[in-house]
Parts: structure tokens; sequence; C-alpha cells
């Protein structure tokens, strides 16, 4: 991700930062990226809605400012923890601000590298396991058919709670290369 970042912005959130007052002065537009850390919506006077996001890359972070109009545009891309691409236009208003003017969700590509969860028997509840067969969905698996179910490690002295449920009814798949105990 961060080559992508790198060669799709303007620099990293610091190296903005640091040239905000030229930018300003100038009202030059940059491109930066990163991830959506914290989105707030609020609600003007007049009923209308914007927000303000802080966006982090590896280094550092800064606060964004969407305005109503913005805002009703670009709502959709402002959710938590999405890796976003925006273009500010950095401006003073007693201090340093940024404002958006537009916003790109990065695509990550996916490598075909493995993938290894390690869970805690604590951690086997239905609702965590239902939010990451549903979130597991869009992740493409390479060679389906070679994958079969496995139960999930238990250290002995796990004990059932009433919680848990046969170990048939979890969703869980690993590679047929794997040796489970």
């Amino acid at each position: 991700m961060e080559s992508q970042l790198a060669t799709k912005t303007d620099g990293s959130i610091i190296s903005v930062r640091e040239r905000g007052e030229e930018l300003a002065r100038t009202g030059k537009a940059v491109t930066v990226g990163g991830i959506l850390a914290e989105v707030q919506i609020r609600t003007t006077k007049m009923g209308k809605q914007y927000a303000r996001v802080v966006l982090e890359d590896l280094g550092a972070s800064m606060e964004i400012n969407f305005s109503a109009n913005n805002f009703e545009k670009f709502s959709g891309f402002l959710t938590k923890d999405n890796i976003v691409l925006v273009k500010v236009r950095p401006g003073f208003d007693e201090e340093l601000r940024f404002s958006a003017m537009d916003v790109e969700l990065l695509s990550v590509e996916r490598g075909n590298e493995e993938l290894r969860l390690a869970l805690r028997p604590e951690d086997l509840t239905r609702p965590p396991l239902a939010h990451f067969v549903r979130s597991s969905r869009d992740t493409p698996v390479v060679h389906r058919s070679s994958w079969r179910p496995v139960a999930p490690a238990r250290p002995s002295n796990w004990a059932p709670s009433s919680t848990s449920t046969s170990r048939a009814s979890w969703p869980i798949c690993a590679p047929n290369s794997v040796e489970t105990s």
C-alpha cells in the first residue's frame, strides 16, 4: 500500500503539513492518502450535514474538513478504516486547515499469500465468526475446492461454555496441505 500511496499522492501527510503554509499562500491543492482513522459527521445550523475526518498514513495524521456540499458528494467514501486518496486545499482560518475537494477510494491489491488466523477459544462465539464469514466473502480464494473444514485448535484445559456449539457447525476452512492435530 505504501508504494501505491507514494505514486498517487503529492507526498506524505507530514510533508504536506510541513508545506501547508506555502501551499495555502499559493492556493495549490494537493492529494494525500491513507486510512480514515476517524469520521465525525456534524450538522450545521441550517440542518445540512458536514464532516471532519482524520486521515492517517504510516507517519502522521491530518484533520480534513468536508463542507456540506462536498459531504453530500463524497459521504459514501467516508467510512472509518477506508483507504482513500483525498484532494485537499490548505487554507488559514486562525490556523492551518485542510478542506476536501475530491475523494477516491484506493483499491488495495491482494496477493496470493497464505492467511493464518490465531484464535482463542473464548473468541469463537457466533457473532465474531459470523462477522468474519460475512467480511471474508469478498476475499477471493484460490482453489476453493482444495479446502476442507477444520476444527478450531483447543487447549487441553478448554471446556465448552454455554455459548459454544459443536465443531461441525463452524464454517472454518483450511488448505488440504495443513495438518491438524
